[in-house]
C-alpha cells in the first residue's frame, strides 16, 4: 500500500476573498468585521510554522467617498493596485497623495495619464516594489512607466 500523497505535492493552497460592489454597505464600515481582517489578514490559518494567510481583492468605483468608498484600514494595507479611468480628478488626486508619495502629485497626474491611454488601460501601482524594479507604476502590467521620463 503507498501513502497518502499531498495534493498539492506539499505546497500551502493560497486563499483569496474577492469583494465586489460593497461601497455603501455595512462591510464598509470602520467598525465591521472586514476591517479588522483586512489588518490581520496575512496571520488567518494558524498553521504550525506560520499562517496561510488570505489575499483580499477588492474591485469598488471610489476610492474615497463620503458614503462607503474604501476604508481606511483598507488602503493603508493595500500592496498593488489598479487604477482604471476615472472622471474624478479629486479622487486621482487623493491616490496620487496616499500611494504616490516618492513623486509630486502633478508627476502622479503625468504617470497616471500614460497609463490610461487606452479605453482598456490602467496604471498598476505595486507598493512593495522589488529591487530590481525600475518603478513602482506600470501601464498595464507589462510596460513601467517611470515617473520624470
Amino acid at each position: 500500500m503507498l501513502p497518502p500523497q499531498h495534493k498539492y505535492g506539499g505546497k500551502r493552497p493560497v486563499i483569496a476573498a474577492f469583494f465586489d460592489d460593497t461601497q455603501d454597505t455595512d462591510l464598509m464600515r470602520p467598525s465591521s468585521k472586514l476591517s479588522n481582517m483586512v489588518i490581520k489578514h496575512r496571520h488567518l490559518g494558524k498553521l504550525k510554522d506560520g499562517a496561510l494567510g488570505v489575499t483580499l481583492l477588492f474591485a469598488t468605483q471610489n476610492y474615497t467617498s463620503s458614503s462607503g468608498g474604501l476604508l481606511k484600514s483598507i488602503r493603508g494595507n493595500l500592496t498593488h493596485m489598479l487604477v482604471f479611468r476615472n472622471k474624478n480628478q479629486k479622487e486621482i488626486d487623493k491616490i496620487g497623495e496616499e500611494v504616490g508619495g516618492e513623486i509630486k502629485i502633478e508627476e502622479f497626474n503625468s504617470v497616471y495619464n500614460q497609463a490610461i491611454q487606452g479605453p482598456h488601460d490602467f496604471l498598476f501601482i505595486d507598493l512593495h516594489r522589488k529591487p530590481n524594479h525600475p518603478s513602482i507604476f506600470r501601464r498595464n502590467f507589462n510596460e513601467w512607466i517611470i515617473p520624470g521620463q
